[in-house]
């Protein structure tokens, strides 16, 4: 048993196979000689491998035994996992992100809000606000997600702050809805929009205040002692048809809550339609189907079993309110049992006269024929099918009309010719008027 130290020896050319047949050998060091090449014997291998002998060897030009190739295997093997465990990092990093984006999906809308909206109205603070409502002491109403005050700006400009509670995410839905509709429509007979507030939780959106409050306050409300007149009446409904008509035609907007106490009126009682947080956009070549949302007496029976929106939507629920402006009453009446306006009607056409129906504190100041043509026009607005219901651009022409005719009266003068009436064969729908509730020509 011996052992055989080499290293250093400037040995070159190849491992002699002899080497490996010295059985007693123990210690082989054949380390530092950088000349030697060719192939490690492999029976030197085995032996070193088993432990019968130790082998040392700096390197080996063409050295490929078994050691080498099990070293690559392992190198491999490594790379592998490494590359595994990276794409699956970079899988779980994007998937993280990813979620993260859609959480903060709220904060791009309002982002984006305040972006676009900005630019022409301004934004106020929570202490502003405060300021502007003398801390929030006079209440004048509720709107459709909060309590509304009256204020006061700088210059003395009487506004309504509209506030918002954040019961919900919903509820911030409505609220950004509402200021994105506003900011984007501008008409006289749309409640103009002054401003907005988005301060941590505290929303807020802030607008034109009109003095006389709404018609529902003047049909059955706070005001209802003081009786608007049917000429007046008339005018209300004409200026927010025509709110209505531009909403739809001229922005592609569906209101969605369209009722008497949404139809705010002015000093001189000049109309303005208010509460557009429920509009929604609406295709011009296709219906929509969204969340069920309106107020009941009010809202397209049509919609209510189908989700299916679309302007005449709007349409029926205007149709209802021209019942109430003729007769006074709420779209439900309650008195012994519930009954819609629309029933209420036909019942009492069909056993007496339109006077019967007729708001009593008009005191029989009006023409009948504009009374008349106005309870049609209601009656086809709220006609089931809607395809069968006429577009506001019909129902304004109509009700321009049914002015005229008044304002004759009025005035003591003939009336317009025959063909100044309303015609209501040139509404446009698909069927004739299927319940008749009195001449069409006067």
């Amino acid at each position: 048993m011996f052992c055989r130290d080499l290293s250093h020896n400037n040995l070159s050319g190849d491992i002699p196979d002899s080497l490996a047949s010295m059985s007693k050998l123990l210690v082989l060091n054949l380390s530092g000689n950088h000349d030697l090449n060719g192939h490690v014997p492999d029976t030197l291998i085995k032996r070193n491998n088993s432990g019968l002998l130790l082998f040392l060897l700096d390197s080996c030009t063409t050295c490929d035994g078994p050691g080498k190739r099990n070293i690559s295997v392992v190198i491999i093997a490594i790379i592998v996992v490494v590359a595994v465990v990276a794409v699956f990092t970079g899988l779980l990093l994007l998937w993280i992100l990813h979620r993260r984006r859609r959480r903060r999906g709220g904060g791009s809308v309002e982002q984006h809000l305040e972006t676009q909206v900005q630019r022409e109205i301004k934004k106020f603070s929570h202490e502003e606000l405060k300021g502007i409502t003398n801390n929030f002491s006079r209440k004048i109403g509720r709107g459709g997600f909060g309590i509304v005050y009256h204020g006061y700006l700088d210059n003395q400009t009487e506004v309504a702050v509209k506030t918002c509670t954040l019961e919900s995410t919903q509820a911030s839905k409505q609220f950004l809805a509402e200021v994105r509709s506003l900011s984007l429509v501008h008409h006289k007979n749309l409640v103009t929009l002054v401003g907005y507030c988005k301060d941590g939780v505290n929303l807020a959106v802030v607008y034109e205040y009109l003095p006389r409050g709404s018609l529902f306050d003047h049909l059955r409300g706070k005001n209802s002692s003081f009786a608007l007149n049917w000429r007046r009446r008339l005018n209300i409904v004409l200026d927010a048809a025509q709110a209505l008509d531009y909403l739809h035609t001229g922005c592609g907007m569906v209101h969605r809550d369209v009722k008497s106490s949404n139809i705010l009126l002015g000093q001189n009682f000049e109309a303005k339609v208010s509460d557009l947080g429920l509009a929604r956009m609406f295709s011009a070549d296709a219906n929509s189907t969204i969340t069920l949302s309106g107020t009941p007496g009010y809202m397209d029976p049509e919609y209510q079993l189908t989700f299916t929106l679309n302007e005449k939507s709007d349409v029926y629920s205007f149709g209802v309110i021209l019942m109430e402006n003729v007769t006074g009453e709420p779209p439900i009446l309650t008195a012994r049992e519930s009954i819609h306006i629309i029933k209420f009607i036909k019942q009492k056409l069909a056993t007496g006269s339109i006077d019967d129906v007729v708001d009593s504190r008009f005191e029989g100041e009006y023409d009948m024929n504009s009374v008349w043509k106005v309870m049609e026009l209601a009656m086809i607005c709220t006609r089931d099918e809607s395809a069968n219901r006429p577009t506001m651009a019909d129902v304004v022409m109509h009700l321009k009309d049914c002015v005229q005719i008044e304002e004759h009266r009025q005035r003591g003068k003939p009336q317009p010719s025959e063909k100044s009436y309303m015609n209501m064969s040139s509404i446009s729908t698909s069927n004739s008027m299927s319940d008749s509730f009195g001449p069409i020509s006067r």
